[in-house]
């Protein structure tokens, strides 16, 4: 029976390392949902959906921001910063401040398959979906 805990143990570690990540944030494009120097437990999941935090790599680097949109979905935004998907706007009760930052990328913009489109909470300080850097985040990048 000892044995049974200890084999027990360890795919439980094992599953856990694959599953659940923890990072620590840098950086204040998420506020005030997440703030700088926070720790995130991630928990890898294939059912993401509009509204979810995610984590991914992009250049390196583990981003956190959140999907306004996936695959296919069009995407345009207003110069006051107000975000339409499939032209209707959404409501975006996260948000605390209606500084909308910089857009690099052409608008309307359709969403590639297989990709989603996120944004930071923070707005007027994130690089984000709106700029080349990052663009749409593949479905595969996402942690």
């Amino acid at each position: 029976i000892p044995i049974i805990i200890l084999l027990f143990s360890v795919g439980l570690f094992i599953t856990a390392l694959y599953y659940i990540k923890i990072f620590n944030t840098h950086g204040h494009s998420m506020q005030p949902t997440i703030n700088d120097n926070s720790y995130v437990i991630c928990v890898k999941s294939n059912d993401i959906e509009v509204g979810d935090i995610i984590a991914f790599k992009s250049r390196g680097e583990i981003k956190i921001k959140r999907i306004i949109a996936l695959s296919k979905d069009k995407i345009n935004i207003t110069k006051e910063g107000k975000v339409f998907v499939n032209d209707k706007e959404i409501k975006e009760s996260y948000l605390t401040s209606s500084e909308h930052g910089e857009i690099e990328i052409p608008l309307p913009h359709t969403v590639s398959e297989n990709s989603v489109f996120v944004l930071g909470d923070n707005r007027s300080n994130s690089i984000d979906s709106r700029h080349h850097q990052i663009g749409d985040v593949k479905k595969d990048e996402i942690i």
